[in-house]
């Protein structure tokens, strides 16, 4: 035999087999539903939420399992559909008795028996969980003076909401004369009498339907600022070219901004930080107009003062306007 055909040969005779391999390797139908789902079972029940298990069975064309559930003497619903070998059912009564069944589906939409029945009451155990991630912001805004604070919330899912305590006092305990309000989103805005250049001091519980409730959180604090001053140039400014902007701070320790913008609401050309310079001093930042402001043209500044991120500003002035008028 020839190399040439003795090549051949073994090229069709390991392409026949790998054709034959992958034939043999497709899932057979045997055209049955599939077996119900093994070991049904609860295996927890509290503060709103039932969770189930089972075993699936070892065949390969398994695509999900249905869920069903019932109250009291209501029929059987389906609630769900997962291809896990486990289901949380949520946001539940704590007070009522809910049964369970569930059957397994095949590629071919065939359904498996029923399982045998479980019930549980999810009843209110645990206290909540305290939130995470607080942040705070004061906030000196055109004529509105509020603290607004933002959190993550627990991820139970039985939660009424969130009590918001404030006092003056850095280590201030809970108690039921320091609650400002009360929230059912992750968010608090305190417009409750707040008071320029004071610090508030703030603690967040977290209360569950069953008005069980959290230990505070850690103590989170801001202070809302007066708002600085702009001294140069003064607002509607239509002169020469000059070389610096000269503001006065606010009344306590701040971080600044200063944003030069080509338009009243967007457009912002060049920005300059200040990291907390004196305070209720005049300060001054360097800036040559002559090759970086259009002549003509009206542009626009304002002063910016942060305490705790650079996102949002405690508070700012009002928006200046200044125009360069060259020969």
């Amino acid at each position: 035999m020839k190399i040439s055909q003795y090549i051949f040969f073994i090229f069709v005779i390991s392409t026949f087999i790998s054709c034959d391999r992958e034939i043999l390797n497709e899932p057979i139908d045997d055209g049955l539903p599939p077996p119900t789902p093994g070991n049904f079972r609860i295996y927890a029940a509290r503060d709103g939420e039932i969770g189930l298990e089972w075993l699936s069975s070892n065949e390969p064309d398994i695509s999900g399992f249905n869920i069903f559930r019932a109250e009291f003497d209501t029929d059987f619903e389906q609630i769900g559909f997962t291809n896990n070998q486990f289901f949380v059912d949520d946001s539940l009564d704590y007070f009522t008795e809910y049964s369970y069944k569930i059957n397994a589906v095949d590629n071919q939409g065939r359904e498996s028996s029923f399982t045998s029945i479980v019930s549980a009451i999810p009843e209110n155990i645990f206290r909540p969980l305290p939130v995470t991630g607080i942040s705070i912001n004061a906030r000196n805004w055109d004529d509105s003076i509020s603290i607004a604070l933002n959190w993550f919330g627990t991820g139970e899912t039985d939660i009424l909401g969130f009590e918001v305590y404030r006092d003056t006092v850095s280590n201030f305990e809970v108690d039921s004369t320091k609650l400002v309000g009360f929230s059912d989103h992750p968010f608090f805005v305190d417009k409750n009498e707040i008071e320029i250049l004071t610090e508030y001091f703030y603690r967040i519980v977290t209360v569950d339907n069953g008005n069980l409730k959290s230990n505070p959180t850690s103590i989170i604090s801001d202070f809302v600022l007066n708002k600085p001053e702009v001294i140069f140039p003064a607002n509607n400014y239509n002169g020469s070219d000059f070389t610096e902007f000269k503001f006065r701070t606010s009344s306590k320790k701040a971080n600044y901004k200063i944003f030069i913008l080509t338009n009243e609401n967007i457009g912002t050309k060049y920005e300059f930080n200040l990291n907390q310079p004196e305070t209720n001093a005049e300060v001054t930042i360097f800036f040559n107009t002559v090759n970086l402001v259009v002549p003509f043209k009206e542009h626009f500044w304002r002063v910016a003062a942060f305490t705790k991120n650079e996102d949002d500003p405690n508070t700012f002035t009002d928006l200046n306007s200044f125009t360069i008028s060259r020969n």
